[in-house]
Protein backbone atom coordinates (compact mmCIF):
# COMPACT_ATOMS: atom_id res chain seq x y z
CA UNK A 1 0.00 0.00 0.00
CA UNK A 2 0.51 3.63 -0.19
CA UNK A 3 1.43 3.98 3.47
CA UNK A 4 4.37 1.66 3.05
CA UNK A 5 5.81 3.78 0.31
CA UNK A 6 5.86 6.95 2.39
CA UNK A 7 7.64 5.07 5.17
CA UNK A 8 10.16 3.87 2.62
CA UNK A 9 10.55 7.44 1.29
CA UNK A 10 10.95 8.72 4.85
CA UNK A 11 13.62 6.11 5.52
CA UNK A 12 15.35 6.97 2.25
CA UNK A 13 15.28 10.66 3.18
CA UNK A 14 16.73 9.87 6.61
CA UNK A 15 19.42 7.71 5.00
CA UNK A 16 20.22 10.48 2.49
CA UNK A 17 20.35 13.00 5.33
CA UNK A 18 22.65 10.72 7.31
CA UNK A 19 24.83 10.22 4.25
CA UNK A 20 24.97 14.00 3.74
CA UNK A 21 25.85 14.54 7.41
CA UNK A 22 28.49 11.80 7.20
CA UNK A 23 29.89 13.42 4.07
CA UNK A 24 29.92 16.83 5.82
CA UNK A 25 31.69 15.27 8.80
CA UNK A 26 34.23 13.62 6.52
CA UNK A 27 34.81 16.95 4.75
CA UNK A 28 35.24 18.63 8.15
CA UNK A 29 37.64 15.86 9.25
CA UNK A 30 39.63 16.34 6.03
CA UNK A 31 39.72 20.12 6.67
CA UNK A 32 40.91 19.48 10.24
CA UNK A 33 43.52 16.99 9.00
CA UNK A 34 44.69 19.55 6.43
CA UNK A 35 44.87 22.24 9.12
CA UNK A 36 46.74 19.81 11.40
CA UNK A 37 49.08 18.94 8.55
CA UNK A 38 49.65 22.66 7.89
CA UNK A 39 50.31 23.20 11.59
CA UNK A 40 52.75 20.27 11.54
CA UNK A 41 54.46 21.79 8.52
CA UNK A 42 54.66 25.14 10.27
CA UNK A 43 55.95 23.45 13.44
CA UNK A 44 58.62 21.66 11.40
CA UNK A 45 59.48 24.94 9.66
CA UNK A 46 59.65 26.72 13.03
CA UNK A 47 61.84 23.95 14.47
CA UNK A 48 64.17 24.32 11.47
CA UNK A 49 64.26 28.12 11.94
CA UNK A 50 64.86 27.66 15.65
CA UNK A 51 67.70 25.21 14.96
CA UNK A 52 69.16 27.65 12.39
CA UNK A 53 68.86 30.51 14.89
CA UNK A 54 70.55 28.39 17.58
CA UNK A 55 73.36 27.57 15.14
CA UNK A 56 73.73 31.26 14.25
CA UNK A 57 73.84 32.19 17.93
CA UNK A 58 76.42 29.46 18.51
CA UNK A 59 78.51 30.72 15.57
CA UNK A 60 78.28 34.28 16.84
CA UNK A 61 79.22 33.11 20.35
CA UNK A 62 82.23 31.23 18.93
CA UNK A 63 83.23 34.27 16.88
CA UNK A 64 82.86 36.46 19.97
CA UNK A 65 84.96 34.02 22.02
CA UNK A 66 87.62 33.95 19.28
CA UNK A 67 87.72 37.75 19.06
CA UNK A 68 87.84 37.97 22.84
CA UNK A 69 90.77 35.53 22.96
CA UNK A 70 92.56 37.46 20.18
CA UNK A 71 91.99 40.74 21.99
CA UNK A 72 93.30 39.24 25.25
CA UNK A 73 96.34 37.87 23.39
CA UNK A 74 97.00 41.24 21.71
CA UNK A 75 96.60 43.01 25.05
CA UNK A 76 99.04 40.54 26.63
CA UNK A 77 101.52 41.05 23.76
CA UNK A 78 101.09 44.83 24.06
CA UNK A 79 101.62 44.70 27.82
CA UNK A 80 104.71 42.55 27.30
CA UNK A 81 105.98 44.98 24.63
CA UNK A 82 105.35 47.96 26.92
CA UNK A 83 107.10 46.19 29.81
CA UNK A 84 110.08 45.39 27.55
CA UNK A 85 110.18 48.98 26.29
CA UNK A 86 110.05 50.27 29.89
CA UNK A 87 112.90 47.92 30.79
CA UNK A 88 114.91 49.12 27.77
CA UNK A 89 114.19 52.72 28.75
CA UNK A 90 115.32 52.08 32.34
CA UNK A 91 118.45 50.32 31.07
CA UNK A 92 119.12 53.21 28.65
CA UNK A 93 118.56 55.76 31.43
CA UNK A 94 120.88 53.77 33.70
CA UNK A 95 123.50 53.57 30.95
CA UNK A 96 123.11 57.30 30.26
CA UNK A 97 123.53 58.04 33.97
CA UNK A 98 126.66 55.86 34.11
CA UNK A 99 127.98 57.57 30.96
CA UNK A 100 127.25 60.97 32.48
CA UNK A 101 129.14 59.91 35.63
CA UNK A 102 132.06 58.63 33.50
CA UNK A 103 131.98 61.87 31.51
CA UNK A 104 132.10 63.92 34.74
CA UNK A 105 134.99 61.77 36.01
CA UNK A 106 136.81 62.25 32.69
CA UNK A 107 136.21 66.03 32.79
CA UNK A 108 137.49 66.07 36.38
CA UNK A 109 140.56 64.05 35.37
CA UNK A 110 141.07 66.30 32.34
CA UNK A 111 140.75 69.39 34.52
CA UNK A 112 143.27 67.86 36.96
CA UNK A 113 145.68 67.07 34.12
CA UNK A 114 145.26 70.59 32.70
CA UNK A 115 145.87 72.09 36.16
CA UNK A 116 148.94 69.88 36.66
CA UNK A 117 150.29 70.93 33.22
CA UNK A 118 149.57 74.56 34.04
CA UNK A 119 151.37 74.21 37.37
CA UNK A 120 154.36 72.52 35.69
CA UNK A 121 154.46 75.24 33.04
CA UNK A 122 154.31 77.90 35.73
CA UNK A 123 157.11 76.15 37.61
CA UNK A 124 159.13 75.90 34.42
CA UNK A 125 158.52 79.56 33.64
CA UNK A 126 159.40 80.52 37.24
CA UNK A 127 162.68 78.62 37.07
CA UNK A 128 163.38 80.13 33.65
CA UNK A 129 162.61 83.62 34.96
CA UNK A 130 164.84 83.14 38.03
CA UNK A 131 167.59 81.64 35.86
CA UNK A 132 167.65 84.59 33.43
CA UNK A 133 168.36 88.04 34.77
CA UNK A 134 165.69 90.61 34.42
CA UNK A 135 166.52 94.23 34.13
CA UNK A 136 169.84 95.78 32.94
CA UNK A 137 172.31 93.93 35.18
CA UNK A 138 173.21 97.15 37.09
CA UNK A 139 171.20 96.14 40.11
CA UNK A 140 172.96 94.59 43.02
CA UNK A 141 172.20 90.96 43.66
CA UNK A 142 169.57 90.58 46.33
CA UNK A 143 171.17 87.57 48.03
CA UNK A 144 174.17 89.52 49.30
Amino acid sequence: GGGGQSLEKQTNDEVLELLQKTSDHQTHIKELELAASKADGQRTELRAKLRETKENVEQLQNELDRLSREAAKKLQERSKFVAEEQLKTREAESAAKKNAEKFMQLRLRLATVVMEQEAQRNLAEDSTISATPTGTGDEAPKDK
